[in-house]
């Protein structure tokens, strides 16, 4: 009974790491958002700032020249209607689009999903850390982590928000390799400084891993603001 009580103790620390963008990423894994993108610019029409619906299928990952490469199929839906779309992503997140038609979606996802070359790659977990800056360079831009819930996955999530800022915020999941939602303003001392650069959250997830020879499907993402479907 002892044994049983100290193991949750043994593992904890573990867990209480780190989050690392597209760790365990695996081919097949589909990721659905809904993204809010103040700064999208469509080329074809001019118009500014979009609000979409996109899902990135994870269809093959190429080791190639040091390198790794994610082969992305997207589907998006939007004011434009429904389109496939196609990207490439490397291992320092940048996002390559294969046709020009989806040159300004491959924009728009480094500027949300992808923001500052995969939110700095590797987040410290533990309550209190310095999760992302607002500002490159300037500490006093820093989220920090400031709360933990147990997700319908059975995974811990976490929330990053700014200790004076509290209009910016960001979640991400133990177990999901990207972001679950964030909803990030310009850094500045004021409200008037300040201006909404994006939203997105996290409307599906799906995954099959080997684990001790069998496969394993995340559960549906839980969230308040959309009905998540089932698969």
């Amino acid at each position: 009974m002892h044994g049983l009580l100290l193991l949750p103790l043994l593992v904890l620390p573990v867990s209480d790491a780190s989050w690392n963008f597209m760790n365990n990423t695996s081919q097949g894994d589909t990721f659905t958002y809904h993204i809010c993108d103040e700064k999208f610019l469509d080329s074809f029409t001019g118009e500014r700032s979009r609000c979409y619906t996109i899902t990135l299928g994870i269809k093959n990952i190429i080791s190639a020249k040091n390198d790794t490469f994610y082969f992305i199929h997207a589907i998006t839906e939007d004011s434009q209607g429904v389109q496939d779309r196609l990207f490439l992503l490397d291992s320092a997140h940048n996002i390559r689009h294969i046709f020009f038609k989806d040159s300004d979606y491959a924009r728009s996802l480094e500027d949300t999903i992808f923001w500052q070359d995969g939110w700095g790659g590797s987040i410290e977990t533990a309550h209190g850390s310095s999760a992302i800056l607002l500002e490159k360079n300037n500490p006093e831009s820093a989220l920090f982590i400031s709360k933990r819930t147990i997700a319908q996955n059975g995974a811990v999530q976490y929330t990053a928000i700014h200790k004076g800022f509290e209009q910016s915020k960001f979640e991400i999941n133990q177990f999901i390799p990207l972001p679950v939602s964030a909803d990030i303003f310009s850094y500045g001392s004021s409200d008037i400084s300040t201006r909404h650069l994006f939203s997105f959250e996290l409307q599906n997830y799906t995954s099959s891993v080997v684990s001790a020879g069998h496969n394993m499907t995340y559960p549906e993402i839980d969230n308040n603001h959309f009905e998540v479907g089932q698969r």
